[in-house]
């Protein structure tokens, strides 16, 4: 007797996302193949992100998040904000086409939030530089924790008490050149894309049908990310689309 219609869709699911044995996928056996495989996953909660990546090497047969840990140091594994406004680990190599690809729709909104923070105009872009300045002259394994970028902040002439510190890290770290490493102590760690090691770009889409959700479900994530003809592709029509051409599986 086979599984329930359901069931399988469970089954499917648990497999696809590297928490259960299939002969039809080879075991994740690195962390870094485990962000490769799933492109982003979420990590507001850094041990809670680094725990989740571990329990998917190898199925789960032994969770070692010191095995995550180095991957983070050795920069295969970056946290980022690269949907949503929500913290994600990637691979070092996504982090930046996938932080410029989907942050305009996330920018536009906590643009339009600044007059009320207290933000005047032209104080974003001037944060903008002082950071990015900032990170680009650390050499090469040194981090700014979060407590100094506010210092930063508070140098260039911005207040970044009240919000405005986290809002500006959120959304500088949003626009695709910073992402987080390990934190020191409870300190948050910040570094600039340009001192890790970056490949070209790859497929998003592919990666993400095979890996995360069904057809209908893959069209809506794929339109909210505003990368369907600029999300003039209703969902439907975008998994009609990819089910025809047979990339979904």
């Amino acid at each position: 007797m086979g599984l329930s219609p359901r069931k399988e869709l469970q089954a499917r699911r648990l497999i696809a996302q590297g928490l259960a044995a299939s002969a039809a996928r080879p075991e994740l056996s690195s962390p870094h193949e485990v962000t490769q495989h799933l492109l982003a996953l979420q990590g507001q909660t850094f041990k809670a992100g680094v725990r989740a990546i571990a329990v998917r090497v190898n199925n789960g047969q032994k969770p070692q998040d010191e095995g995550v840990l180095a991957s983070i140091d050795a920069h295969d594994i970056v946290r980022c904000w690269p949907m949503r406004g929500t913290l994600h680990f990637v691979n070092g190599e996504d982090a930046r086409w996938l932080m410029r690809l989907c942050s305009p729709r996330v920018e536009s909104g906590a643009s339009k939030r600044r007059p009320a923070l207290g933000f005047a105009d032209g104080d974003f872009e001037v944060a903008h530089e002082a950071l990015n300045t900032h990170l680009l002259n650390l050499e090469t394994g040194q981090v700014l924790e979060r407590p100094h970028a506010y210092q930063l902040f508070t140098d260039a002439g911005i207040d970044a008490g009240e919000g405005r510190g986290p809002h500006l890290l959120r959304a500088l770290g949003g626009a695709g050149d910073i992402v987080q490493l390990r934190p020191q102590g409870r300190a948050e760690t910040f570094v600039h894309v340009d001192r890790l090691n970056i490949s070209q770009l790859r497929w998003l889409q592919l990666r993400l049908l095979l890996n995360w959700v069904p057809a209908i479900s893959t069209g809506t994530v794929l339109c909210n990310w505003r990368i369907c003809a600029g999300g003039r592709i209703s969902p439907k029509k975008t998994a009609k689309r990819l089910w025809s051409q047979r990339v979904i599986l």
